[in-house]
């Protein structure tokens, strides 16, 4: 005769590794899953950008490469500020460095003016946002704002020479949209950091 207690042992040994597996399963199912602040921060981080970028010369661009850095959802504002002037610092790197290219391979005489002209305007630029990123490391935020409207008006210089004859067919002045675009996102995350402290 078999005996009760002992299959009752057996059932209970298995419903419990049961349990058990269960258990593990749906807390490491919560573990993988982001957590409902870990969403809101995200919310709050994609909300910011919306409404930074907005105000921008190219909101599309700016949103898409605010969001596309691998540190965009966790940052907080300061970190959106941050984020915005390493995107605009290689900006107006790459954008110098084409400009020279051009210039370095020959083109007409008043379009190497324009090139060397906006050559001297992206330094002046990069200066404004490698200043901008010192003041961001202290706190600043008058200062990152100044910085970055300082650079602003650089890249404006610039992309104002290529409103005028003859027609640019390079790449440059959709650089300089990019880097005006990024510094002025620079400009505003520092607005609203003054008004937050």
């Amino acid at each position: 005769m078999a005996n009760p207690l002992g299959s009752f042992s057996f059932s209970s040994s298995s419903m419990l590794l049961s349990l058990s597996l269960l258990l593990l399963l749906i807390t490491s199912s919560f573990s993988l899953r982001p957590s409902l602040a870990s969403l809101d921060r995200f919310k709050a981080a994609d909300d910011e950008i919306q409404d930074v970028c907005r105000y921008t010369q190219d909101p599309n661009y700016c949103v898409t490469a605010l969001k596309s850095h691998p540190q965009s959802p966790q940052a907080d504002l300061p970190g959106l500020a941050k984020i915005a002037v390493d995107l605009a610092y290689k900006m107006a790197l790459d954008a110098n460095l084409y400009a020279l290219a051009i210039v370095r391979n020959g083109t007409s005489p008043e379009l190497q003016r324009r090139y060397l002209l906006c050559s001297d305007l992206l330094l002046d630029a990069r200066e404004d946002i490698k200043e901008a990123r010192d003041d961001l490391k202290s706190n600043d935020y008058i200062d990152v704002s100044s910085a970055a409207l300082d650079a602003t008006e650089e890249a404006q210089g610039c992309q104002d020479e290529f409103e005028m004859p003859p027609p640019e067919p390079s790449q440059l002045p959709q650089m300089i949209t990019k880097l005006v675009t990024l510094s002025s996102a620079i400009f505003f995350i520092a607005g609203r950091l003054i008004r937050n402290t």
